[in-house]
């Protein structure tokens, strides 16, 4: 026998981070491969995850699915928020990876939200140097 049920479903996200500014002055890579030793994470990086979660979960929710509305609500840019909704494609191990800084140090949130990247996993984590 199947029984309908209510579940009411809280998300709370917790991510711990250190923000430190970097000024105008790029830092060297130091490494262009998956690594699996945790350093600080990215915050820009973190952000740019987290945002992408969360503004897909509200144009959804609260807004119908209008972009638009939601971009005209928030004083966003259309092309802005199609930029940060991409990070939502990424692989689950990338994702993990970007939030506990266990990333590439040559990866940048710019570069995820203006080049393409491919939507197959396999493909995007050998792409980004995730590959082991």
């Amino acid at each position: 026998m199947i029984t309908n049920t209510a579940i009411s479903m809280t998300e709370n996200v917790f991510i711990p981070l250190k923000i430190v500014k970097r000024g105008s002055h790029r830092g060297k890579i130091l490494s262009d491969t998956y690594s699996a030793e945790k350093s600080d994470p990215d915050a820009a990086l973190v952000s740019g995850i987290v945002k992408a979660y969360l503004w897909e979960k509200l144009i959804y929710e609260q807004f119908d699915g209008d972009l638009m509305m939601f971009c005209l609500k928030n004083k966003l840019s259309k092309r802005h928020v199609q930029q940060i909704l991409k990070l939502n494609l990424l692989s689950p191990r990338i994702k993990e990876a970007i939030l506990s800084g266990n990333h590439p140090k040559h990866l940048l949130l710019r570069d995820l939200v203006r080049k393409p990247f491919p939507i197959m996993w396999s493909e995007q984590e050998k792409m980004l140097g995730f590959e082991v």
